[in-house]
């Protein structure tokens, strides 16, 4: 089980080639007390999850330098486990067996309420259980 301090931010992960889909989700989660970075790259999220200490990831299928699935993969691969949300507009992304490495899949169609509902979910779940 992860730990963190009472009055410590969680930190969220947007990796997203659509720059204002990322803006959106990050002002959302934001003004939920959550700290947010962002980045369009799967190779530079990869690099920033060893780097920082990231609670979440919000990601989507189609990253500008890789595969988001790819990204998935690499990401799940590695030994302390960080929740990732596959945030897509593709609906036969949740039939592709390498989106199970996902935590949870969110539609964007769905809106950001249920993308701000899921993250909570996962997190209460993270620092609680």
């Amino acid at each position: 089980m992860a730990t963190r301090s009472a009055d410590e931010q969680p930190t969220i992960l947007i990796v997203d080639r659509d720059f204002k889909q990322a803006l959106a989700s990050k002002n959302m989660l934001e003004s939920q007390g959550y700290r947010i970075m962002c980045t369009h790259s799967g190779r530079e999220a990869l690099e920033l999850c060893a780097k920082e200490r990231i609670d979440l990831v919000v990601t989507e299928s189609l990253l500008s330098d890789m595969p988001g699935l790819d990204f998935i993969e690499a990401l799940a691969a590695r030994r302390e486990k960080i929740p990732i949300v596959m945030n897509t507009n593709h609906p036969g992304d949740s039939q592709d067996f390498r989106t199970w490495a996902a935590d949870a899949i969110v539609h964007k169609s769905s809106g950001t309420r249920a993308l701000s509902t899921k993250v909570a979910s996962l997190l209460q779940q993270r620092y609680i259980h």
